[in-house]
């Protein structure tokens, strides 16, 4: 029989990133995509001109998109499509396309009684890996902090992003909906 001495299994030949390494570029990914649902600009608009008229996408599509056909096109002076009037006309449904993509976004909203530290969870993913956005509050509902985690399989990491004005908007989103409240009452009951 031959000896496995000095083989070296495949997954140990190269070290997979931790999610510590990965969390901070997550975070700025998903609040970004978040953003352009909850208050894009209409500087995010992107215009593709096509050959029957022009497709307006926010985040690639991710967030909204809407085609326009060539006859709603306006032309300027130049004899060019004038991009600016174009994003300008649309720009109010893409905002209301976007923010309805908001709404079927994450998985669930809940509210975790944990051991240590009670919380709000936004779960975006699950399985190999998740991401979550946790929001801890006082009794009130008043925010103290808000993490970002990314979590895989016997790992995970998170990064602070109090500060972040995308996340103050999403905990805005579930606080002034009645939400939050909802979510710790029937955490609390069961």
């Amino acid at each position: 029989m031959a000896s496995l001495a000095g083989i070296i299994p495949m997954s140990n030949t190269k070290t997979d990133p931790k999610c510590a390494d990965l969390v901070a570029e997550q975070a700025a990914s998903t609040l970004e995509t978040i953003r352009l649902m909850l208050c894009p600009e209409e500087s995010d608009v992107k215009v593709e001109l096509t050959d029957d008229g022009a497709t307006l996408t926010l985040d690639g599509g991710c967030a909204a998109e809407l085609r326009v056909a060539d006859h709603d096109l306006d032309i300027n002076d130049d004899g060019e499509v004038d991009t600016e009037s174009l994003i300008s006309d649309h720009f109010d449904y893409l905002l209301e396309q976007a923010y309805e993509r908001f709404h079927g976004y994450g998985l669930c909203f809940d509210y975790v009684d944990g051991d240590a530290e009670h919380f709000f969870r936004y779960q975006l993913s699950w399985g190999g890996p998740s991401t979550e956005i946790r929001f801890f509050a006082n009794y009130d509902l008043s925010l103290y902090r808000i993490e970002f985690w990314y979590l895989d399989w016997f790992d995970g990491a998170c990064v602070n992003i109090t500060s972040d004005e995308t996340a103050q908007l999403v905990w805005d989103q579930f606080n002034d909906t009645g939400h939050a409240e909802h979510a710790r009452e029937k955490a609390l009951e069961a």
